[in-house]
């Protein structure tokens, strides 16, 4: 869990997440991967992150202290951030790393999109989620794991069923970026970071908002 103010002041943080002050939501990404690093890290909000840099234009975004570095735009920042603690792709799946991070990004917004539809109309709302998960959802898995089977015929000495994560048998960004799937919940920090963590719905789509 991240640190307070005060308890990152002593151990001299290495990072600042900036974001909301409700859940984790895309914030959630730089979050696992500062915990699976174990990195010192503390989370701000939006306004103090405006006194360090006006290259942001909204949050989540990642500080980090020893070069003064801010980087907001998610994927961009999960990249950067996986470059910095050893949770980049290898040589030759930079690419594919990216692709798979982008078809992600449309995955969890549209996801959003179509929760924030019940509060407008539960029952049509229903329905276009039933739609959705049965059918774009499906769409994005399926080029995911297209890309993944295409970025494993350049590594011709590998065996894609012996890839654990995403893009090969140790986690990149992505993984991340992702989520919460099985190889992810397994690694010990990150399984006990979900356990006590913020949930990671914003509040305008958590089930007490949306009346489920």
């Amino acid at each position: 869990m991240a640190a307070t103010v005060e308890e990152a002041d002593a151990a001299a943080p290495a990072y600042t997440v900036f974001y909301h002050g409700f859940g984790s939501g895309r914030a959630q990404v730089a979050d696992l991967m500062l915990v699976d690093a174990q990195q010192p890290w503390q989370r701000k909000g939006k306004a103090e992150m405006m006194e360090l840099s006006k290259s942001v234009f909204a949050v989540p975004a990642v500080y980090q202290h020893s070069t003064g570095i801010m980087m907001g735009q998610t994927t961009a920042q999960c990249a950067w951030l996986g470059q910095e603690l050893g949770y980049a792709p290898r040589d030759g799946l930079q690419f594919y790393a990216l692709k798979i991070a982008c078809d992600i990004a449309d995955m969890w917004s549209e996801s959003y999109s179509k929760r924030q539809g019940i509060k407008l109309s539960p029952e049509a709302s229903e329905h276009a989620q039933t739609m959705w998960l049965n059918d774009r959802f499906q769409k994005f898995v399926k080029v995911i794991e297209a890309t993944r089977v295409e970025a494993a015929a350049l590594k011709i000495d590998e065996d894609i069923a012996g890839w654990t994560y995403l893009l090969g048998p140790e986690p990149c960004y992505i993984d991340f970026a992702l989520g919460a799937y099985n190889a992810m919940i397994e690694r010990p920090l990150v399984k006990a970071y979900l356990e006590t963590s913020e949930p990671e719905l914003y509040h305008s789509v958590s089930a007490a908002a949306i009346g489920l």
